[in-house]
């Protein structure tokens, strides 16, 4: 058998190693065992990109309520009305921008500051990635960076083939333990 005709043999004779899940703490150097998907839109729901306040209509706005990270305010905003808003939040129904708090100021129980365009401030449903999303391939090595990602997107495990095993086997029988200078034919013993 000649060497590519060897080479060939081994190279089809390899076959995945199965896979399983495992939790996002242990996947770290680990190999994608399919690709990662988003499990919801990213973000799962408009959300606030600045600290501020979330208005409706022109201003000056009547702050009603307060939403934090985590948090919902349930109500509706109408015109004038504007609650404050921390970033990530959930933006109210009704909101049309976010006024960052850097740009308004509080005098007779109301927010002023300048308009804001439609939308500014303001990170919609599904603007970096919709549901089923590729986030990465299959056969990806898993990083700090990955296992973040993952979480971001909603997976707790991820699935994964382990580190592959790999031994070797010498069948060399004419080897020496020391270099052989000048002794043609001679191989110098290394795989055992």
């Amino acid at each position: 058998m000649t060497w590519a005709e060897a080479r060939m043999l081994a190279y089809g004779a390899a076959r995945p190693i199965g896979s399983r899940s495992v939790p996002l703490h242990d996947a770290a150097g680990l190999t994608l065992a399919e690709d990662l998907r988003t499990l919801r839109p990213v973000p799962a729901f408009d959300t606030a990109a600045m600290d501020g306040f979330a208005v409706s209509g022109p201003g000056p706005w009547r702050i009603r309520g307060i939403v934090r990270a985590g948090t919902a305010w349930r109500g509706m905003l109408g015109a004038g009305d504007g609650v404050e808003i921390s970033t990530g939040a959930l933006v109210p129904s009704g909101a049309v921008a976010v006024l960052p708090k850097e740009l308004a100021s509080f005098a007779d129980g109301r927010v002023r500051g300048p308009e804001q365009p439609e939308g500014r401030h303001i990170r919609c449903t599904g603007e970096d990635a919709a549901a089923g999303d590729r986030l990465a391939p299959g056969g990806t090595r898993i990083g700090p960076a990955l296992i973040g990602l993952a979480a971001a997107c909603g997976h707790d495990t991820l699935p994964v083939r382990p580190r592959p095993r790999v031994a070797c086997w010498s069948a060399v029988t004419n080897s020496t333990s020391r270099v052989s200078r000048g002794l043609v034919g001679s191989v110098t013993r290394s795989g055992r």
